[in-house]
Formats: C-alpha cells, structure tokens, sequence
C-alpha cells in the first residue's frame, strides 16, 4: 500500500509541476486539451446532463458524445471513460468534475469523431457508480441507441486501479474491452505495476 501511495504523490506531483495551474487554463480554455485532432471533432453531438442514478442523496448525471451526423436510427459501440476518484478529488485537484475537464472531454470528442459514442459521468462513489451506470446502459439502451453487446472502457492514471478490479473481477459487466493510458495496475499480492 505504501508503493501505491508514493506512486500516486510521485505522478501528482509531476502533474502539478507540468501543467499550467488551473486557474491559468481557464483563461485559456484550450490548455490540457487532447492535441491530436480528427476531422468532425467539432460537431459531435453531445446529450448532457442524463441522470442514470437517482438516489436519497442526489442525483448523478452523465454526458455522451455522438459521432457527428448520427442518426440515431441505430444502436451504437461506446466508449465508457472509468474513474476511481470521486469528483470532490477531482474539484480538488484540478477545479471541476472529470466529466467536463477539457483533458476528458476532448477524448470523447475523438472517440465520437471516430465512430463511437463515448460516456463521462459524474461520480461520489465510484466502485458502485459504475455499478449503477452499467444498469441505467443495459435499461435504457433502446432509448440511447447504445449497443450493450459492444462496451469499452477507457481508463487512465490513479483512476486504473477501481476499472481494472471491477471490469475484471465482477460477474456481470458490460465490458468487452479496456484501453489502459499510463495506469497503475495491482498484482494478486497488491504490488503495483506500472
């Protein structure tokens, strides 16, 4: 447990010296942007603010990003962006929840532009807010034209440990595939491997 907590502090902290401060990107709206660009990144359609978990509590909201011009006639591969912090983490330590920093939402404009539909979500609870984004898919399907049999996952940073152990260790996900972008992954005996 020591080895995963002095990775993550370690790759804070270069994340905190390389990138520009928050409060300096947001008067530059493009900074930690995703660089590369597809043609059509620019018109994807985007349905924000779905609720997929109505609890006690509150109420948690995801966005999907559409390729552009689809025509919603038929049901779609999708990409779920899979997070392990909570989003009070993510308003700590980047100012705002995952699902609309610009870093995630480019990404989902590349997948969109790509052919696929791609998920970001809100999160307070993430190992059961996963659970509970997979039952609103797998109920609402028709309505979102998302096809169930064709779910990824797209997992990056300290957010790998949480994705990897759900996706593979629960019964019932949807999950067929998972891209891993610089994650932390744990062996059976908890050391990590980078």
């Amino acid at each position: 447990m020591k080895t995963i907590k002095f990775l993550f502090c370690i790759s804070l902290f270069f994340h905190m010296i390389c990138n520009p401060k928050i409060s300096d990107s947001q008067n530059r709206p493009n900074e930690q942007a995703v660089v590369f660009e597809l043609p059509g990144m620019d018109k994807v359609i985007v349905k924000k603010n779905i609720p997929y978990l109505n609890s006690s509590d509150s109420i948690l909201k995801m966005d999907i990003y559409y390729p552009p011009n689809f025509d919603f006639k038929s049901k779609i591969p999708t990409i779920i962006v899979i997070y392990g912090f909570t989003d009070i983490a993510a308003k700590k330590l980047i100012g705002q929840q995952f699902r609309s920093w610009i870093a995630y939402t480019s990404w989902c404009k590349i997948i969109a532009a790509s052919g696929m539909a791609a998920i970001v979500y809100e999160t307070v609870d993430p190992e059961n807010d996963i659970r509970s984004l997979e039952k609103y898919l797998q109920s609402n399907q028709d309505k979102l034209m998302i096809d169930i049999d064709r779910i990824g996952a797209y997992v990056c940073s300290g957010h790998t440990p949480t994705a990897v152990n759900h996706i593979l260790n629960s019964l019932n996900n949807i999950f067929k595939c998972m891209a891993i972008y610089y994650g932390m992954i744990l062996t059976q005996d908890f050391e990590s491997l980078l």
